[in-house]
């Protein structure tokens, strides 16, 4: 759960924006590359599930885990190296990002299969 996002080209962290999918698949616009997109519910919450990577280095762009986190040492964002399998899910009012990464030259071919096995065992009670 995004306590503050470093949209690209921002100087300073906003709050998650409410339409945190929408925001997610704004980022195509500054270098963001997804696929395998799809739904699905995990423990009765509608989830999007999508592959992402990056063409450039997106720091701080999915979200730091508390306010005043250091951008590129403490946030978590795209970056060209890596593949993200993202589950994308709005738990009563606020954004919730479950993610696993891969290689992005060479993913694992388990991966998202395995990603999606580790989204059936949540439960939000």
């Amino acid at each position: 759960m995004p306590a503050e996002v470093y949209p690209p080209n921002a100087a300073r962290p906003v709050p998650p924006p409410k339409d945190f999918l929408g925001y997610i698949k704004s980022l195509a616009d500054h270098g963001a590359l997804y696929g395998q997109m799809s739904t699905k519910t995990v423990d009765g919450v509608q989830a999007t599930l999508v592959t992402a990577k990056a063409s450039l280095s997106l720091d701080g762009s999915l979200g730091c885990p508390t306010i005043g986190a250091d951008r590129s040492q403490d946030c978590f964002g795209l970056q060209p190296d890596l593949a993200l399998r993202i589950a994308v899910l709005d738990v009563n009012g606020t954004p919730l990002l479950i993610w696993a990464r891969t290689d992005a030259q060479a993913p694992d071919t388990a991966f998202v299969a395995a990603f999606e096995d580790m989204l059936a065992t949540v439960d939000f009670k």
